[in-house]
């Protein structure tokens, strides 16, 4: 009961109205809180063009997070934060000089983790003790990764971790359906521009180009 009521209170958040960079900031804002992190960050690529944006939602240890930010992103972001891997949600945390880490599938089962070099190397372009990393796919548009780091919580990891992966199945189409939305507002805004333009042209600037030449 209570992780359903946390999902309902997640996907009342979302709102049209706010845009999807708004809807995003809302429902990681929520994100942050559940998990007590103290900076977020997601990486999306774009299957049709390969494009990778980044954003990040950053939290002092005083104060409530900063408003959400796109990055400028780099040549390498998708071999940082979307490649390689292990499992659909992930857990590592440093303990010393050596990671410790839990992986989950899509089906809620550990699975083994082989290498940590791939955290290692995430570890040389942003600083954290642990993280928590869950996948995202949109369609077959967009894939992605949402990172939390350095989280807080008292529950047991895997259970926790079963529910994040089950948090964002049940809240990313929402999100996409406001994608989508956005988009189709787009277009129909450039469709509804271009019959204007055209009736301008055909219609009076046609009788303009008349009432000049008569002139003339």
């Amino acid at each position: 009961r209570a992780e359903k009521a946390v999902v309902t209170g997640t996907l009342s958040r979302i709102r049209v109205e706010a845009g999807l960079t708004g809807t995003i900031e809302q429902i990681f804002r929520e994100a942050m809180s559940m998990y007590g992190a103290s900076r977020l960050l997601v990486a999306s690529q774009e299957s049709h063009s390969q494009r990778v944006f980044v954003g990040e939602l950053n939290r002092d240890s005083k104060s409530a997070p900063s408003e959400f930010r796109w990055l400028e992103s780099a040549s390498g972001d998708a071999k940082t934060y979307l490649d390689d891997f292990p499992g659909e949600v992930y857990y590592a945390a440093i303990n010393g000089d050596r990671w410790t880490s839990l992986a989950l599938d899509h089906n809620g089962h550990q699975v083994p983790v082989e290498s940590t070099a791939l955290i290692s190397q995430l570890g040389e372009v942003q600083t954290f003790d642990s993280l928590i990393t869950v996948a995202f796919l949109f369609g077959s548009e967009w894939r992605g990764r949402i990172f939390l780091f350095n989280p807080s919580w008292r529950g047991e990891k895997q259970e926790e971790l079963r529910f994040l992966l089950d948090l964002v199945r049940q809240v990313g189409p929402a999100v996409y359906n406001v994608y989508l939305l956005h988009r189709l507002r787009r277009r129909a805004g450039a469709a509804e521009r271009a019959r204007f333009a055209r009736e301008l042209h055909d219609g009076a600037v046609q009788s303009l180009i008349a009432v000049e030449m008569q002139v003339d």
